[in-house]
C-alpha cells in the first residue's frame, strides 16, 4: 500500500497503530509525531500519541494530547481515553467527571460504565456504586449483564435481598428471550449461569446461620429445589456444590460430603472449578475431609 500510494499520510498513521499494539511505543510513537507534523488538525493522531504516551507511562504528555483530540473531535472513545490517562496520573475526580459527561452525552457508553464501576470499586465508594448501578439499571432494566453485575456487588456488600432480586430478574429476562429452550439448556449460556448462580448464593447468604435467630430454612428448602433441576447438566458441578452447602446449613454433614465429591467428580478436566469445590469443602468440613477425599 504505501508503494502505491506513497504520499498518502494516514498509512503512517496505520503503521504507528500496528506498532502500538505490536508493544513497540518508541517506534510507534516517532510515526505519530511525524504525522501530526504533516497535519496538526488530525483527532486520530492526537489519540494515538495520548494511547502510546499512556504505555509509555508518560500521563501528563497523554492527558494534553488526548484533552488536543478531544477539542478536535468530541467523541465518546477519545473521552474514555482521556479518562485511562486521568486515572493512570491517579487524577481520579478528572476521570470521573470525564466519564460521568460520556455516559450522560452519547448512547454508547459501554465501556464508559465499565471504567467507571471499575474507578468507584478501586477507590471504594460504596454509595457512589449504590447511585452509578441505580442509574445503570434505569438505563438498561433489561439488561443481563448489568443486572448481573449489579447482584454481584450486591452479594459482595451484604445486600441479600437486594442480590437475589437483581439475579432472579436476569434470569427472567433470559428465559423470555428463548421461550423455547428448556432451562436446562440454558445453563449453557454463561450469563444465564452466572445470574442463577448468583441466586442461589443469595438465597444461602439470606438464610443465614442455622440456630440463630435469623434463621430462615425457606431459603435453603429453595436452593435444594431448583438445583436438583439441573443435576444432569452442565451445571451440574455448581449445582451440586450449592446442594452441599444447603445441606451444611441444614446440619447434615453426611449429604454435605457427599454432594462435595460428586460436584468434584462432575467437574471433569475443569481444574479451576475442582479446585472452588475443593476449597469449599475444606471451609465447611475441614482437612482431614479433602485430605481423605484426595487420597482415594
Amino acid at each position: 500500500i504505501k508503494g502505491k500510494y506513497p504520499d498518502e499520510s494516514r498509512i503512517m498513521l496505520l503503521e504507528a497503530w500496528l506498532l502500538l499494539k505490536q508493544g513497540l511505543f518508541e517506534e510507534a510513537l516517532e510515526l505519530a509525531e511525524r504525522n501530526l507534523q504533516s497535519d496538526k488538525n488530525n483527532a486520530v493522531a492526537w489519540r494515538l500519541m495520548g494511547e502510546i504516551n499512556i504505555k509509555l507511562a508518560n500521563y501528563d504528555k497523554a492527558i494534553s494530547d488526548l484533552r488536543q483530540s478531544k477539542l478536535l473531535s468530541d467523541d465518546p472513545v477519545i473521552r474514555v481515553s482521556l479518562a485511562r490517562a486521568y486515572m493512570n496520573a491517579k487524577r481520579y475526580e478528572d476521570a470521573i467527571t470525564e466519564l460521568k459527561n460520556t455516559i450522560s452525552d452519547s448512547s454508547t457508553t459501554h465501556e464508559a460504565r465499565l471504567l467507571l464501576e471499575y474507578i468507584y470499586k478501586q477507590l471504594e465508594r460504596k454509595e457512589a456504586l449504590n447511585r452509578f448501578y441505580q442509574d445503570t439499571l434505569e438505563k438498561f432494566p433489561d439488561s443481563t449483564q448489568w443486572l448481573n453485575r449489579a447482584g454481584s456487588y450486591a452479594l459482595r456488600t451484604g445486600q441479600y435481598e437486594k442480590a437475589e432480586q437483581l439475579f432472579q430478574n436476569a434470569c427472567q429476562i433470559k428465559l423470555q428471550e428463548n421461550p423455547d429452550l428448556n432451562p436446562k439448556e440454558l445453563v449453557k449460556d454463561v450469563t444465564y449461569a452466572t445470574a442463577f448462580d448468583g441466586y442461589l448464593k443469595a438465597l444461602l447468604m439470606e438464610a443465614g446461620e442455622s440456630g440463630t435467630s435469623i434463621w430462615n430454612p425457606v431459603k435453603v428448602g429453595k436452593v435444594l429445589e431448583e438445583c436438583k433441576k439441573y443435576i444432569n447438566t452442565s451445571f451440574a458441578p455448581i449445582a451440586y456444590l450449592r446442594m452441599a452447602e444447603a445441606n451444611y446449613k441444614l446440619g447434615n454433614m453426611a449429604k454435605t460430603s457427599e454432594y462435595c465429591k460428586i460436584a468434584i467428580d462432575q467437574t471433569g478436566t475443569n481444574e479451576v472449578l475442582a479446585s472452588e469445590v475443593l476449597m469449599r469443602m475444606f471451609l465447611m468440613l475441614g482437612a482431614d475431609e479433602v485430605s481423605s477425599y484426595c487420597e482415594q
